[in-house]
Protein backbone atom coordinates (compact mmCIF):
# COMPACT_ATOMS: atom_id res chain seq x y z
CA UNK A 1 0.00 0.00 0.00
CA UNK A 2 2.95 2.72 0.88
CA UNK A 3 4.74 1.79 -1.97
CA UNK A 4 1.43 2.45 -4.55
CA UNK A 5 0.84 5.99 -2.94
CA UNK A 6 4.42 7.00 -2.72
CA UNK A 7 3.95 9.42 -5.71
CA UNK A 8 1.06 10.40 -4.78
CA UNK A 9 1.28 14.46 -4.80
CA UNK A 10 -1.36 15.05 -1.98
CA UNK A 11 -0.35 17.80 0.85
CA UNK A 12 -1.45 19.30 3.20
CA UNK A 13 -2.85 22.46 2.01
CA UNK A 14 -0.82 25.08 2.53
CA UNK A 15 1.91 22.71 2.96
CA UNK A 16 4.28 21.95 0.52
CA UNK A 17 5.60 18.47 -0.29
CA UNK A 18 8.12 18.08 2.46
CA UNK A 19 5.48 17.38 4.91
CA UNK A 20 4.44 14.27 3.77
CA UNK A 21 8.16 13.48 4.50
CA UNK A 22 8.21 15.19 7.54
CA UNK A 23 5.06 13.24 8.64
CA UNK A 24 7.29 10.31 7.79
CA UNK A 25 9.83 11.17 9.87
CA UNK A 26 8.15 12.12 13.10
CA UNK A 27 5.09 9.24 13.23
CA UNK A 28 8.01 6.93 12.00
CA UNK A 29 10.30 8.06 15.16
CA UNK A 30 6.87 8.20 17.18
CA UNK A 31 6.20 4.38 16.70
CA UNK A 32 10.20 3.39 16.27
CA UNK A 33 11.23 4.93 19.48
CA UNK A 34 9.54 2.91 22.33
CA UNK A 35 10.64 -0.19 20.42
CA UNK A 36 14.13 0.38 20.60
CA UNK A 37 14.11 0.11 16.85
CA UNK A 38 16.97 2.88 14.78
CA UNK A 39 16.19 3.89 11.66
CA UNK A 40 19.06 6.26 10.13
CA UNK A 41 17.22 8.68 8.05
CA UNK A 42 19.29 9.99 4.70
CA UNK A 43 20.94 13.16 5.42
CA UNK A 44 19.13 15.40 2.53
CA UNK A 45 15.76 14.17 4.01
CA UNK A 46 17.19 14.87 7.36
CA UNK A 47 17.80 18.60 6.31
CA UNK A 48 14.63 19.01 4.07
CA UNK A 49 12.90 18.02 7.22
CA UNK A 50 14.70 20.09 9.35
CA UNK A 51 14.19 23.23 7.42
CA UNK A 52 10.36 22.76 6.93
CA UNK A 53 10.19 22.27 11.17
CA UNK A 54 12.40 25.73 11.23
CA UNK A 55 9.94 27.58 8.81
CA UNK A 56 7.01 29.82 9.80
CA UNK A 57 4.77 27.68 8.13
CA UNK A 58 5.58 24.33 10.48
CA UNK A 59 4.05 26.65 13.45
CA UNK A 60 0.48 25.72 11.90
CA UNK A 61 0.88 22.57 12.52
CA UNK A 62 4.15 20.61 13.39
CA UNK A 63 6.07 22.56 15.84
CA UNK A 64 3.84 23.67 19.21
CA UNK A 65 3.90 27.47 19.17
CA UNK A 66 6.70 29.68 21.18
CA UNK A 67 8.31 26.31 21.85
CA UNK A 68 11.29 27.23 19.54
CA UNK A 69 11.70 31.18 20.73
CA UNK A 70 14.95 31.80 22.09
CA UNK A 71 16.35 28.56 20.94
CA UNK A 72 19.35 27.74 18.45
CA UNK A 73 18.75 24.22 16.84
CA UNK A 74 21.86 22.43 15.82
CA UNK A 75 22.15 18.99 14.26
CA UNK A 76 25.50 17.36 14.60
CA UNK A 77 25.34 14.75 12.06
CA UNK A 78 24.48 16.53 9.57
CA UNK A 79 25.14 20.30 8.33
CA UNK A 80 22.19 22.24 9.60
CA UNK A 81 21.45 24.89 12.13
CA UNK A 82 18.53 27.49 12.77
CA UNK A 83 17.81 29.94 15.74
CA UNK A 84 19.29 32.43 17.82
CA UNK A 85 19.62 31.80 21.78
CA UNK A 86 20.22 29.04 23.89
CA UNK A 87 21.94 26.21 22.17
CA UNK A 88 20.18 22.87 21.66
CA UNK A 89 22.42 20.33 19.93
CA UNK A 90 22.08 16.71 18.76
CA UNK A 91 21.60 14.60 16.33
CA UNK A 92 19.24 15.60 13.53
CA UNK A 93 16.55 13.35 13.93
CA UNK A 94 16.56 13.64 17.63
CA UNK A 95 16.36 18.04 17.16
CA UNK A 96 13.30 17.42 14.80
CA UNK A 97 11.68 14.90 17.20
CA UNK A 98 12.38 18.19 20.09
CA UNK A 99 11.00 20.41 17.78
CA UNK A 100 7.70 18.96 17.49
CA UNK A 101 7.53 19.06 21.39
CA UNK A 102 8.44 15.12 21.79
CA UNK A 103 9.98 14.64 24.78
CA UNK A 104 11.59 11.73 24.37
CA UNK A 105 14.25 12.45 22.54
CA UNK A 106 15.93 15.47 24.95
CA UNK A 107 18.47 12.94 26.34
CA UNK A 108 19.93 12.82 23.05
CA UNK A 109 20.74 16.37 22.97
CA UNK A 110 22.88 19.21 24.61
CA UNK A 111 23.24 22.29 25.12
CA UNK A 112 22.03 24.94 27.32
CA UNK A 113 18.39 24.90 25.42
CA UNK A 114 17.59 21.59 26.48
CA UNK A 115 16.31 22.65 29.85
CA UNK A 116 14.13 25.10 28.50
CA UNK A 117 12.68 22.62 26.32
CA UNK A 118 12.21 20.50 29.40
CA UNK A 119 10.58 23.09 30.92
CA UNK A 120 7.87 24.29 28.36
Amino acid sequence: GLRAQARNPFHAPTFGLEAPLTELLIHGQDIRRPLGLDHPFPPDATRTVLDMLASSTAKRGFVPRRLPDGLRFEADDVDWASGSGELVSGPGTAVAFAMTGRKDALDELTGPGVAVLRAR
